[in-house]
């Protein structure tokens, strides 16, 4: 589904998830509606054994996708 990291001042890794709907969202949100409507159930998993994270300092000029396609 994604990459998912932590820069600027996030407390630990996560990914932004959404959902955008042409004509629908909430107001002043350009289309972006929650998801969370959208899911019966909350899904969480555990990182797999031996995940090894790391970290990134990020660097004036740098873009989250260039930060996640390293």
């Amino acid at each position: 589904m994604g990459l998912s990291g932590a820069t600027g001042w996030a407390t630990g890794p996560h990914l932004h998830f959404g959902i955008k709907i042409i004509g629908q969202g909430l107001p002043n949100m350009k289309g972006w509606c929650d998801p969370n409507p959208f899911f019966d159930k909350v899904i969480t998993t555990e990182p797999p054994a031996g995940n090894n994270p790391r970290s990134h300092t990020v660097t004036r000029g740098e873009t989250l996708w260039g930060i996640a396609v390293k």
